[in-house]
């Protein structure tokens, strides 16, 4: 098993629906990081929080095609979320973790917010990846109002959120980031954008990695696109469990 994972945030400003120019920026971004094992970018990091049926991707499309060219070119893992019209026409706000050996997953968002509720389908699976020693639980945005999806049953150690999480309720993102961490013992790492979208909302960032025991270990500026890297370590997460055995105690449930 490996003992640590050295990750990436870029808490990016995405130009409103210009997938092409948005990739070529993040691009040349993910090319000058070194010693990386994973790059978080944040929820439709490719077009920003738009809902417009008709710009939505292929599933496995242009941008899909993009991340998986980088992470088998420069040995990493990509993760963030794509607006994807599947094959039976639905339009899901689908996260995927691309890895350079090309193992990849996706987990479609669960729980959608406003008007995705009329725009967008649901998905239903709770969704977990393995890489390089790591159970990861896969989030999008809205995901992280909800502690009982996202619940530690002893299957994860991380938790990874990507967002489009507008400042008037930033102080709620920053307070349930620690929350998911203290109360499942996990890491935590939320990704946010930062600027103004088409739908006139304005974004502050406040990306950042948390420990197993609710400390931020790195956080962004306010405001200010940014390059957040930090390493995670089992040892770190093993020594905070064992101090604080609470998940032993947990209540058992089944997500339906």
């Amino acid at each position: 098993m490996n003992e640590q994972m050295t990750i990436a945030i870029i808490q990016s400003e995405p130009m409103w629906q210009q997938p092409e120019h948005n990739r070529e920026q993040l691009e040349s971004t993910i090319k000058q990081l070194e010693n990386i094992d994973l790059v978080i970018l944040p929820e439709m990091f490719a077009s920003g929080f738009s809902l417009a049926a008709d710009d939505a991707e292929i599933n496995q499309g242009s941008t899909y095609q993009w991340m998986q060219s980088l992470a088998a070119d420069l040995n990493i893992a990509i993760t963030g979320s794509i607006k994807t019209k599947a094959e039976d026409n639905a339009i899901f706000n689908r996260m995927w973790f691309i890895q350079p050996n090309k193992q990849n997953t996706f987990y479609d968002k669960r729980h959608l917010f406003g008007a995705e509720n009329k725009r967008l389908s649901a998905g239903r699976d709770r969704v977990i990846v393995e890489y390089k020693g790591f159970r990861l639980l896969l989030q999008v945005c809205y995901d992280l109002r909800f502690p009982v999806f996202s619940r530690n049953q002893d299957d994860y150690d991380v938790i990874i959120n990507v967002a489009s999480w507008p400042e008037p309720r930033i102080h709620h993102w920053d307070a349930l980031l620690k929350a998911r961490a203290i109360e499942n013992l996990s890491y935590v790492i939320g990704c946010n954008r930062v600027g103004e979208d088409g739908n006139g909302w304005s974004y502050v960032g406040h990306s950042q990695i948390i420990a197993p025991d609710g400390e931020v270990m790195i956080k962004a500026q306010n405001g200010r696109p940014e390059i957040l890297s930090a390493t995670i370590e089992q040892r770190t997460l093993q020594t905070v469990r064992k101090q604080y055995p609470f998940l032993q105690d947990r209540d058992s449930f089944r997500l339906l």
